[in-house]
C-alpha cells in the first residue's frame, strides 16, 4: 500500500531539483512598504510569548520551532501576496529561510533585522504600544 506523501515531503523532493530556491534580504522599510500596499503576508517566528507582547497587526504566528511540522500552512505559490518571514532580530528568520528553501518554496522574504527594526504599527500586551 503506498503512503499519501504531504506537501512538506513532496517539497522536499522538489527542493532535490535543479531549481533553485531563491530567499531575498529585505529591510523592514521594504516590508513597511508592501504592508501598506496590502500585499504582505508575514509570518512571525518568534515565540507566542514575543508575539502577544506585540507584533505586526494581521501577522501569522508560526514559532520556529514548529516550522518544520507546519510548513504545509505557507502558501507555495501566491501571485496575490509576497511571504515574509520575520523573527525578532532575524536570527531564526536566516535558519527558517535555509528550511523553506531545502522544502523548495521560492521567492520568500526574509526581514533583515527583524521586528526590532520595524517603524509601522504594532499591536499586543506591551505597555509602550
Amino acid at each position: 500500500m503506498a503512503t499519501k506523501q504531504t506537501t512538506a515531503q513532496q517539497g522536499h523532493k522538489l527542493a532535490q531539483s535543479p531549481r533553485l530556491a531563491v530567499i531575498n534580504n529585505v529591510s523592514a522599510q521594504e516590508l513597511l512598504e508592501a504592508y501598506n500596499q496590502g500585499r504582505a503576508l508575514i509570518y512571525d517566528l518568534r515565540t507566542p510569548a514575543e508575539y502577544s507582547e506585540y507584533h505586526i497587526p494581521g501577522s501569522i504566528l508560526l514559532p520556529y520551532e514548529e516550522l518544520a511540522e507546519r510548513i504545509d500552512e505557507i502558501p507555495r505559490n501566491t501571485i496575490v501576496y509576497i511571504i515574509y518571514i520575520i523573527c525578532r532580530t532575524g536570527n531564526r528568520t536566516t535558519k527558517a529561510a535555509a528550511i523553506l528553501a531545502e522544502y523548495g518554496y521560492i521567492n520568500i522574504y526574509n526581514v533583515v533585522g527583524g521586528i526590532h527594526c520595524w517603524e509601522g504599527p504594532l499591536e499586543g500586551t506591551a505597555d509602550f504600544l
